[in-house]
C-alpha cells in the first residue's frame, strides 16, 4: 500500500521504493512521512509529540532531529542554513521536535542548548551540530549521513 510518494508500509526496500519497516510505531511514521512531505519546504511547526528514544534508535533512513522551539531566535537564525542544505538532500529525513523542560527525548540526547541537530544514521548518531552558524557546517554533516549523492531521491 502506498502511504506517501514513493512510500510504502512494511519490508525494508523494494523497486527502489523505501519500505517503512513494521516496528515503526504510528506515531514515529507519521511524523516520518510528513518530515518527508516538507523535506525541502521546511517550517516552523515542531512536533511536541514526540517519539520515543527507541522509534529513533529503529530509523532505517538518514534523518535529521532538529531540537528547538518556534520562539527560539537562535533556532529562527538557523532556519535558512537548514533551509539550504536540505534542499540538496531530498532524500535525508527532517523531524522538528519541539524541546524543553519535561522532554524525555532531548534529554535523553542530552540537549542543553537551541537548535540542536543531531544527524541519525542507521539508528545511530553519526554527527552533532550546536546553534550552527552556516550553512557549511550544516553540509558537512550531511554527508556524513547521506546515502548517495546529493539530490538523489529514493
Amino acid at each position: 500500500m502506498e502511504i506517501c510518494r514513493g512510500f510504502e508500509a512494511g519490508g525494508a526496500v523494494s523497486g527502489g521504493k523505501f519500505r517503512m519497516p513494521y516496528a515503526l510505531s504510528a506515531q514515529i511514521a507519521a511524523l516520518f512521512l510528513i518530515s518527508r512531505r516538507s523535506a525541502m519546504t521546511l517550517s516552523n511547526v515542531y512536533t511536541t509529540q514526540e517519539p520515543a528514544r527507541a522509534e529513533i534508535d529503529a530509523l532505517l533512513t538518514p534523518t535529521v532531529l532538529e531540537f528547538g522551539t518556534a520562539w527560539c531566535g537562535h533556532c529562527q537564525a538557523a532556519q535558512p542554513f537548514i533551509a539550504t542544505v536540505f534542499a540538496d538532500y531530498p532524500q535525508i529525513s527532517h523531524i522538528k521536535i519541539e524541546d524543553g523542560r519535561g522532554r524525555a527525548l532531548g534529554r535523553s540526547f542530552g540537549i542543553k542548548l537551541w537548535p540542536t541537530l543531531v544527524f541519525i544514521k542507521d539508528g545511530k548518531e553519526a554527527a552533532r551540530l550546536v546553534r550552527p552558524q552556516s550553512a557549511a557546517l550544516i553540509d558537512v554533516a550531511m554527508k556524513q549521513i547521506a546515502d548517495h549523492d546529493r539530490k538523489k531521491v529514493p
